[in-house]
């Protein structure tokens, strides 16, 4: 438990001092898991970037014939909806969040929504009004 002498106050030096590292920490942390899933997503050829699911042979398919994995049915729907370009869309996103927490507070909201909404830009209900 914190004691009383602990607990840290708003606007005092050490109260800055650690919210500016906390957040250094986290950025970082994040900018380096980011940055491990896009190196990932990157090795896989362009051309076999975008996957899904043939329920008929329990296959994940890319191009015609090109199997990326074989199984039941749910474990192959949930490979083909974390397919490389998911994972790319979902970089991107996730890095637009990182940089909208610094904007100005009424200009974060939409913006961080917008940012979400980007990793599912390949969905046929994605309204194109909502690309940053």
């Amino acid at each position: 438990m914190v004691g009383p002498s602990r607990i840290r106050r708003p606007g005092t030096a050490a109260t800055v001092a650690a919210s500016y590292s906390y957040v250094g920490s986290i950025v970082d942390f994040i900018d380096a898991r980011l940055r491990e899933d896009e190196r990932a997503a990157r090795a896989v050829s362009e051309q076999w970037r975008d996957w899904r699911f043939e329920r008929g042979d329990r296959t994940v398919r890319t191009g015609r014939r090109t199997v990326v994995a074989s199984g039941d049915g749910s474990a192959g729907l949930h490979i083909a909806r974390h397919d490389p370009g998911q994972v790319l869309r979902e970089v991107l996103a996730k890095r637009l969040i990182v940089t909208s927490a610094r904007l100005p507070e009424r200009d974060k909201r939409d913006h961080l929504l917008r940012c979400i909404a980007l990793c599912w830009a390949d969905h046929a209900d994605y309204r194109h009004e909502w690309i940053l």
